[in-house]
Order: structure tokens, then C-alpha cells, then sequence
């Protein structure tokens, strides 16, 4: 006997809250286990996109990507405990430290060294 295979989904913006709901229903009837909501400019916030989803499928995992620069630890915590209270499930956290080149546009200066 081996190990089950584990299915997970990584989501990625450029779809419709109703497209969403569709693929969440999909994913969990065809057995994964998670969806990763990722974190970046061109997304809607993790934590509202599963609360909304939830209904949906609420067998499956949600895993919410947090760049530790863009949300307090304390408010994090506070989405999560809400996550908890309201469906009885606990989300599971993805921290990315860093940022990408398109975050850097918005939160930091660049400076550009020349020779």
C-alpha cells in the first residue's frame, strides 16, 4: 500500500466570483484537498474570496498566501479567528517574505546603480 495522492490548486486571479464558485465545486467533487489563494496586485483578498467560497465547498482546505510586509501579524490573526468562528475550520496560512518586482513598484524606492 502506498500513499494517497494529495491534489491542491493554486488560484491565481482573472476569473469572476461566479467562475470561482464553479471551480471550487469542481476541485472538491473531484477530490483535492486545498486551493492556495495567491497573493499578489492582480488578486481580491484571500480571506473574503474563501468566506464567499466556502458555501460552495466547504470540504476543502483553504490556504490563504500572505506577504508579511502587506498584513500585521495581530490583523492576520483576527481574519483567521473571524475564518474560524464563522465556519469552523482554520485556514491554513501561506507567509511569503519578499516582494515581487511589481510590489516593489508600489512599496519601495528603486534606485538604479550605474557603473
Amino acid at each position: 500500500m502506498g500513499k494517497k495522492i494529495r491534489f491542491h490548486w493554486l488560484l491565481n486571479g482573472g476569473l469572476t466570483m461566479k467562475d470561482k464558485s464553479l471551480l471550487v465545486k469542481q476541485l472538491e467533487d473531484n477530490g483535492y484537498e486545498s486551493i492556495l489563494f495567491a497573493f499578489n496586485q492582480g488578486n481580491t483578498d484571500p480571506f473574503v474570496n474563501a468566506s464567499y467560497l466556502f458555501n460552495f465547498a466547504p470540504k476543502i482546505n483553504y490556504m490563504m498566501a500572505m506577504r508579511t510586509y502587506a498584513v500585521s501579524g495581530m490583523y492576520c490573526a483576527m481574519q483567521c479567528r473571524a475564518f474560524y468562528e464563522a465556519f469552523g475550520k482554520q485556514p491554513i496560512l501561506n507567509l511569503i517574505n519578499g516582494t515581487t518586482d511589481d510590489d516593489q513598484e508600489l512599496f519601495c524606492d528603486r534606485q538604479t546603480i550605474q557603473e
